[in-house]
């Protein structure tokens, strides 16, 4: 199913990134993922596959934390059955302050939301947040 099936072509010229579909239904940003990113979309695409999710989506949604300041999650992903949300960020074996500030700030104004900050470091997944 199309996220935005009635869109008008002046939307969809607005937003190309939200049409950029590939081959697991998820959307796809302008930027590409990194490898750590990548094997995540691969966990995420598995959980679609068997109907643990209902969709997920690379870099789609970015949320204004204050005047100028907005924060991109890496992943969101979503079921219906529930109408859970739950946006993903993925670091590598570091992660700057200034991510996990946004990341805490985000997870602290909306709440409507589940955010998960995962980490990889030497071949090993680890929840930090």
């Amino acid at each position: 199913m199309q996220t935005f099936s009635k869109a008008s072509d002046s939307f969809k010229r607005a937003n190309p990134h939200l049409f950029l579909a590939s081959k697991f239904g998820e959307m796809k940003s302008a930027r590409s993922m990194n490898k750590t990113e990548a094997e995540f979309a691969r966990r995420l695409a598995t959980n679609w596959r068997a109907g643990v999710i209902d969709g997920w989506a690379y870099e789609s949604v970015t949320l204004k934390i204050a005047d100028r300041c907005r924060y991109t999650p890496d992943f969101i992903a979503w079921t219906n059955l529930n109408r859970s949300i739950v946006f993903y960020e993925i670091k590598g074996g570091f992660a700057r302050d200034d991510a996990i500030v946004k990341f805490k700030a985000a997870r602290e104004m909306f709440k409507w939301a589940e955010f998960q900050m995962w980490s990889k470091n030497k071949g090993v997944w680890k929840r930090l947040y």
